[in-house]
């Protein structure tokens, strides 16, 4: 049960950042100027590999599980470059974030494996329900692609899950 908190609080701080992201995104602009999205993307990759050199300390991943974690991370480098809104690639990291953790959250004495399309079906009603919440709110907009995105960000979360994650918690 604890996990299922764990998801439900991280999904609310998703949720609760839509009124004041766009506010926040346009101070940086604001202090960055020009190189705003430099910093962006520096911010973003810096993250990716911090949290990649958690989730893979004291592991040992077969050649294998190498290619598939390359496969994905080359992926969503390329998912990232290809949203029209730079400030969007933070949908990368954080429902990427929510499909790992709804693996975690999900797992319950079977393979993780079996897990996938729950899963995947979980990611993309939260990435939907947050473009809902961004339609209703005044200065937002509702995009399909968005729902795309979150989607397919949450399905590398949910594979870099069960690639790393071989014998933990």
């Amino acid at each position: 049960m604890k996990k299922w908190r764990v998801v439900i609080l991280y999904t609310l701080l998703l949720y609760g950042s839509i009124p004041v992201a766009r506010p926040f995104l346009h101070l940086l602009q604001d202090v960055f100027q020009s190189h705003f999205r430099l910093w962006l993307n520096v911010f973003l990759v810096g993250t990716a590999v911090g949290l990649g050199t958690v989730l893979l300390r004291g592991r040992t991943l077969t050649l294998r599980r190498w290619s598939i974690l390359g496969g994905v991370v080359f992926v969503l480098f390329f998912l990232a470059l290809w949203m029209d809104i730079p400030e969007e690639r933070i949908h990368v990291l954080e429902y990427g974030g929510l499909g790992y953790l709804l693996v975690r959250a999900m797992k319950s004495g079977c393979p993780e494996k079996a897990l996938f399309f729950p899963a995947l079906a979980c990611a993309f009603c939260l990435g939907a329900i947050d473009e809902l919440f961004q339609w209703a709110w005044p200065g937002r907009v509702f995009d399909l692609w968005d729902i795309f995105y979150n989607t397919m960000s949450g399905v590398a979360g949910i594979i870099i899950r069960m690639v790393v994650a071989q014998h933990s918690p």
